[in-house]
């Protein structure tokens, strides 16, 4: 993917274009991940496979995790838990998360360059919904499929799904391996579904999500001890 979408899109005299999009929404379990990648209209990044998160391996999207971390840019990465999940809804969970972000890439503009105060910053938001209470002055436009559209958008759901799919992967499962999290991080497949039945909901489970807020079985107690002793390298 390359810049022709925003060359195209945006007005000329834009300063900078921050992407923002998220991953794990539609999951069961864990948080949703959240993203925002802050760039002016001529960067691209060396050496990272820029497009929807979705569409790359497993290797090819971490290989441009590290390829855009390495490089520095203005970006923000934000874990909504379950319990905001729980408390507010998933989509205004989500809204929440990505007004973190777009906050907390614009708090970097102003400590990394003297920015004018008529700069033109654009955000480029996945989907259909608009982030409320984005700062005065900033413009923003929300595009369907937009991380298949938009070269910040799918840099920023590079960056929201390898984040949330390693906490599901190194956190989740390492403490209730018992549902197979780094299999179907946390997705709601026959095999997730099952394992709920069979052992209950644990904590990282969205209790207003069916099927897990018709279990009322919890199952608190995480399993690290028992890895540790089972682990091979702890003789």
């Amino acid at each position: 993917m390359n810049r022709t979408f925003e060359v195209q899109f945006l007005p000329r005299d834009t300063d900078f274009i921050i992407g923002v999009d998220e991953a794990g929404r539609g999951a069961l379990a864990g948080p949703v991940g959240v993203a925002a990648v802050c760039l002016d209209c001529d960067f691209i990044f060396e050496g990272a496979t820029i497009r929807d998160s979705k569409k790359l391996s497993a290797r090819a999207r971490k290989q441009s995790y590290d390829a855009i971390l390495e490089q520095e840019p203005v970006h923000a990465i934000e874990l909504v838990s379950n319990e905001v999940v729980d408390e507010l809804n998933v989509l205004h969970a989500t809204l929440k998360g990505m007004l973190t972000c777009v906050v907390r890439c614009i708090d970097q503009l102003k400590d990394r360059y003297e920015l004018p105060e008529d700069v033109r910053i654009h955000v480029l938001v996945d989907g259909n919904q608009r982030i409320p209470n984005l700062p005065v002055g900033i413009v923003q436009h929300t595009l369907e499929r937009g991380d298949s559209l938009a070269y910040t958008i799918a840099a920023a759901s590079i960056l929201a799904k390898e984040t949330r799919d390693a906490f599901v992967r190194d956190i989740m499962h390492y403490e209730f391996p018992m549902y197979d999290f780094h299999l179907h991080k946390a997705y709601g497949t026959a095999a997730h579904i099952q394992a709920i039945q069979v052992h209950g909901i644990c904590k990282y489970h969205r209790r207003s999500f069916k099927p897990c807020s018709s279990n009322d079985t919890v199952h608190h107690e995480c399993t690290i001890d028992r890895l540790q002793t089972e682990s091979p390298n702890s003789s």
